[in-house]
C-alpha cells in the first residue's frame, strides 16, 4: 500500500510502495519537489499575436519616427505598461521626448535636413533591488519610406509594416514586462522596460 506525504514548508512529494510484495519488508521510497505553476510567467501567445498585428497593422502606417503611426504605437505601449503596474522612470509619463535632425535622403548630400521629434516608451519595475536590469527593442520602422531608408526599390509611398522589424521585438518586450510585474516572485533585480524610437535614423 502507497503511502503520500507533503511536506508544504520545503515543497517536498514523497511517497513510498511496497509493489514488490514478493520480496518481504522492502519498500521503494520516492522524493520529489513540488513544483507550484504561477500562470502569470506562462508565454501568452496570444497576447504576443496580439502586439504584433496591432503594432504592424496598416492603420500606424509603418511607425516613422516622429509621425503620428509612432504616437499611437507610444500610447498603445504606455497603456500595456500602465496595466502591468510599471511607473514611469521619469515624471509621471511614460513616454521620454527627444529630437534629432537628418537629411531626409542619405543617399544624397545635398538633400535637405529635417528636424525628427520622437519619442522612447520606458517603464520601471522597482523590487527595491541594487541592480537594474535593462530589456528593450526599438519600436519605430520605416513609415512610407519618406526618409529614404528603405532597401526595397521604388517603395517610396508605400507602407513598410516592420512585424519583423521590429514589432515581434516589442512584443516581447511588453510580454516580458507582463510576467514579471504580474507574476508572484520578487526578482532580486529591477527591471527597465524600454522602446526606442528613432533607431531607423542611426
Amino acid at each position: 500500500m502507497p503511502f503520500l506525504c507533503f511536506h508544504l514548508m520545503e515543497k517536498k512529494l514523497a511517497f513510498s510502495s511496497n509493489r514488490q510484495q514478493d520480496a518481504p519488508r522492502e519498500t521503494n521510497v520516492f522524493i520529489a519537489d513540488w513544483v507550484e505553476t504561477d500562470p502569470a510567467e506562462l508565454v501568452s501567445y496570444s497576447n504576443l499575436q496580439s502586439h504584433i498585428d496591432y503594432l504592424a497593422s496598416d492603420k500606424l502606417k509603418g511607425r516613422l519616427a516622429g509621425s503620428k503611426g509612432e504616437k499611437k504605437a507610444s500610447k498603445y505601449i504606455s497603456k500595456n505598461f500602465k496595466k502591468y503596474g510599471l511607473k514611469p522612470l521619469e515624471g509621471n509619463k511614460y513616454t521620454q521626448p527627444f529630437s534629432y535632425q537628418i537629411q531626409t535622403n542619405a543617399k544624397d548630400p545635398n538633400s535637405t535636413k529635417t528636424k525628427v521629434e520622437a519619442n522612447n516608451v520606458i517603464g520601471f519595475l522597482d523590487n527595491g533591488a541594487k541592480n537594474t536590469i535593462l530589456i528593450g527593442g526599438h519600436y519605430d520602422h520605416l513609415g512610407l519610406n519618406e526618409h529614404h531608408n528603405s532597401t526595397k526599390p521604388n517603395s517610396d509611398g508605400e507602407i513598410h509594416n516592420g512585424a519583423d522589424d521590429n514589432a515581434s521585438g516589442v512584443a516581447a518586450v511588453m510580454e516580458l514586462a507582463r510576467i514579471y510585474a504580474t507574476n508572484r516572485t520578487t526578482e532580486p533585480t529591477n527591471f527597465i522596460f524600454a522602446c526606442f524610437s528613432g533607431e531607423e535614423d542611426t
